[in-house]
């Protein structure tokens, strides 16, 4: 999945109809006290969830992720890809967190 050159332009080509819901959140500034009240988001597939926790942290936007099974723990994954290509560099156009248990349901 190529990344468009702007959150707009990404919108436009993947979202032309507006059928997703997109939902904007801005994060306070990179402060000590902005980090203790940054937002959780939860995110709902079936057994599977994740909460986000959104911060500025030393100038750059953080996303911990916390992956949930059944209501419990998990475990989680992540990787860079490039270009549908996954990506041994530290940096990459789109970053993918999996949380899975392996069952193969």
């Amino acid at each position: 999945m190529p990344v468009p050159e702007s959150i707009e332009k990404f919108l436009q080509t993947y979202n032309p109809d507006g059928r997703h819901p997109v939902y904007e959140i801005e994060i306070d500034p990179d402060t000590e006290e902005a980090v203790k009240t940054c937002p959780f988001i939860i995110i709902r597939h079936g057994r599977f969830a994740a909460v986000i926790g959104a911060m500025g942290l030393k100038g750059q936007l953080d996303l911990d992720v916390f992956p949930y099974i059944d209501g419990k723990p998990g475990k989680g994954t992540a990787f860079g890809m490039t270009a549908g290509a996954r990506e041994d560099i530290p940096l990459s156009d789109l970053v993918a967190v999996l949380i899975d248990d392996h069952k193969g349901e």
